[in-house]
């Protein structure tokens, strides 16, 4: 007579985790490139509030861009530049407002023109 046996074997164990190193070797990738996106959209979204606020600053001043007014706009309107002026530099030249900005230790540059905005990161790819 057989005995019933209890529980799995080695054997039986080890290909059953096999199975699920594989698929999770499968869906670990797609993560990393859902993070990316969301990097992405974390900078562009930022930079739509940058943006916003130089153009209140520019409505508020007649159509032109000034330094002082634009940093002023941005600490109100984004709440950024309190006691970390070294994350957003901000110049005009040209009719162009040029802000400098880090976010996540990544530094970005964006340019404000007439057309809207450039954005580029650090190693001068066009992010929008």
């Amino acid at each position: 007579m057989r005995k019933h046996k209890n529980g799995f074997t080695i054997v039986e164990l080890l290909i059953v985790m096999s199975i699920i190193f594989i698929l999770m070797g499968f869906i670990l990738p797609r993560f990393k490139g859902y993070q990316t996106k969301a990097k992405k959209l974390k900078v562009e979204n930022y930079a739509r509030q940058l943006y916003t606020a130089v153009m209140a600053s520019y409505g508020e001043n007649n159509g032109k861009l000034e330094t002082e007014k634009i940093e002023k706009d941005i600490e109100q309107l984004v709440g950024i530049l309190e006691g970390k002026d070294d994350s957003v530099a901000v110049s005009v030249i040209d009719d162009n407002a040029i802000i400098d900005f880090s976010l996540d230790s990544n530094k970005y540059n964006m340019v404000v023109h007439e057309d809207g905005y450039t954005l580029r990161d650090s190693k001068g790819e066009i992010i929008k």
